[in-house]
């Protein structure tokens, strides 16, 4: 059920979850440029958050193209 709800509304479930979490929920989505970015600027905002860190860094391995 979660994931029909996070496909209909995505940016409801993002705007709790911050930066970060906009990127979780767009990778889910297979939106992984756009999910790149989220986590990125998550970043931008900490730079200490390790998840933000590691999806960066397997997003660019996976899809070296973004």
């Amino acid at each position: 059920m979660h994931e029909d709800v996070l496909s209909h509304e995505p940016e409801h479930f993002a705007r709790f979850l911050g930066e970060a979490g906009r990127g979780m929920v767009l990778m889910k989505m297979g939106k992984n440029a756009e999910a790149l970015a989220a986590f990125k600027d998550a970043l931008v905002v900490n730079p200490n958050m390790t998840g933000a860190k590691l999806s960066v860094q397997a997003l660019e391995k996976q899809f070296p193209e973004l």
